[in-house]
């Protein structure tokens, strides 16, 4: 019997799931135990934490940002509504090169950077953007990723980014 480990399609969403790997090219996926007491989902952001060597779902605006959360094959423990997601103390995955489905909260086009949006007063991480819209406070560039599809915001199938392809970037250190 062959079993087929497949990224997109089946009964999935055509594009695939947020924190999804999209293309089966040369991928770098590190992990960081969670510090954070919030639930990390798939797809967010994840910052190191300035105290110890683990990483926080907040990831602040003055965070060193470590990447996008990958959907791991081996997923972690569902909640009582049927979400997965990692708790605190689990080993949290996130991906330092390759491809990733993202869902964007407002629209982006194929080549604009990645952005993190953050809120205004909390200062958390609140989802992704481009560099369409300018850069301000609460909005902060991730070096090396970039979108490759145009999305629109909270489509029903999320866009596409490369992770550490750029050309000034090898891959995004931390």
């Amino acid at each position: 019997m062959s079993i087929s480990i497949n990224t997109v399609g089946g009964l999935m969403r055509p594009r695939g799931f947020d924190g999804q790997t999209s293309r089966l090219t040369e991928t770098i996926i590190d992990s960081l135990v969670s510090s954070d007491p919030v639930d990390i989902q798939f797809g967010s952001l994840v910052g190191r934490d300035p105290a110890q060597p683990k990483c926080l779902r907040t990831a602040h605006y003055s965070d060193e940002l470590l990447g996008p959360v990958h959907r791991d094959p081996v997923p972690a423990p569902a909640n009582s509504d049927g979400t997965v997601t990692f708790k605190q103390y689990a080993s949290v995955p996130f991906m330092r090169l390759g491809y990733m489905n993202l869902t964007p909260i407002e629209n982006v086009n194929a080549g604009d950077g990645l952005v993190a949006v953050f809120d205004g007063s909390s200062k958390l991480f609140t989802g992704f953007s481009s560099t369409a819209t300018p850069i301000d406070a609460n909005r902060r560039l991730v070096k090396g990723i970039k979108w490759e599809t145009t999305t629109a915001a909270n489509a029903s199938e999320p866009g596409e980014v490369s992770i550490g392809f750029s050309q000034a970037v090898n891959y995004i250190t931390y």
